[in-house]
Formats: C-alpha cells, structure tokens, sequence
C-alpha cells in the first residue's frame, strides 16, 4: 500500500481493507488525511508482513493524530513484529491482532499486560509459542541480540582461559624439561653408559658403570 492512498478522504470514517491476496506492506504516510476514521479493518492479508512506523503520519513526520480512531482490526495477517508508536494503542477501544505470528522478543515487550484480546498468542521463539501475550511479563521478552551475546562472552571466556592454560604449559615446559634430564641422568649413572649434555658448557661426558660393583 503506497504513500496517500487515502489522499482526499477526510470525511471517511470506516475503511475495510480485508482479504487483500496482493497486500504485503504498508509504506510511511499510506492513512495520512483520513483525520475522521473511527475503524480499521485489514484482515486475512495472508502476505501483509510489515507496518511502517509512519503509516499513520503525515509528511513532515509528527505523531500520528487520529482522534476518532477507537476500534482497530488487523487479525489473521503475517505481522510478526509491530511498533508501540504506530499509534496510541492502548487509547483504542478495540485491537484485534490475534492470527498473527508474533515474534515474542524484547521488541514486543510494549504488548505485555491484558489489554490485549486473549487469542492474541505468541509463535515464536519456541519456548513461548502459543502462549497469550498478554499474560507474558516485560521480563518474558527476551531479545535474540541479548542471547547471542551471552553465547559470545560464554565462548570468549572459554577460548581465554584454554590460551592461558596453554602459555602456562609453555612457560614451565622447559624447566621441567631440564629437571627431567639431570634427574635422568644420574640415576643411570651406576647401570649404563649415560651421556648428559651441559648446554651451558657445552661439554660432553661419558662414564662406564662398574659391573662387578653393580652386579652387572
């Protein structure tokens, strides 16, 4: 539905826009000048999946001003977000939105409460699908953004203490290395011939063990 649909119509005061097969979106300005409606009707648009925030404003961008709106339908589309400035929702005397698949994030969280018809449920995230909105608290909202980045911070705390615990391995590598072999070393001194390596000297030794006093 384009910019000023309605251009000319100030006296109109019902609009049915139902079962519109074609109807995907509604652009900024489409109602503006229809000062006198009192009821929307757009239902059953199976593709309508978008409500631009300005659809009830005029072109220099104010709030949308529609004293005699009181009863608004929009069930059985393919809304699954909506902005809390569109309008004064809750000044209406009647919304209808149930039909809709209604992605509970925090985005929607200006719909909790019961104002809301009780049919009015949500789709996803799974956790909440078929759950009324209205019963949902502000809490019950969560944003995708917000689980993405606990996800991220698990995984950043993970990945930094896996290269802590290898720069500490590399760090006492070494001197544990040379313990070994001096240990190694003299301890093998009395059974076999044994080579030790003095990397600071760089001198080489070689001792014969005595079999007769090691009863080799």
């Amino acid at each position: 539905m384009p910019s000023n649909a309605f251009h000319g119509l100030r006296s109109l005061r019902t609009l049915i826009l139902d079962n519109i097969a074609t109807l995907e979106k509604v652009e900024a300005f489409a109602f503006q000048g229809l000062t006198s409606l009192e009821t929307l009707q757009m239902q059953g648009c199976k593709k309508l999946n978008y409500l631009d925030l300005h659809a009830f404003r005029g072109d220099s961008g104010a709030l949308p001003s529609f004293p005699a709106l009181v009863n608004v339908y929009l069930g059985d589309n393919c809304l699954s977000s909506l902005s809390p400035e569109v309008l004064d929702w809750r000044r209406l005397n009647l919304v209808r939105l149930d039909g809709n698949p209604w992605r509970c994030d925090c985005d929607l969280s200006w719909m909790s409460g019961s104002w809301l018809h009780p049919a009015t449920s949500c789709a996803s995230p799974e956790n909440l699908a078929g759950t009324p909105i209205g019963q949902l608290s502000k809490e019950e909202f969560e944003c995708a953004d917000h689980r993405t980045i606990q996800h991220i911070s698990f995984s950043s705390i993970f990945c930094i203490v896996a290269v802590a615990v290898i720069v500490a391995f590399a760090l006492l590598l070494p001197p544990l290395r040379r313990k070994y072999e001096h240990g190694w070393c003299g301890s093998m001194s009395g059974r076999i011939l044994w080579y030790c390596r003095d990397r600071r000297k760089e001198r080489r030794g070689y001792v014969r063990a005595d079999p007769e006093k090691h009863n080799l």
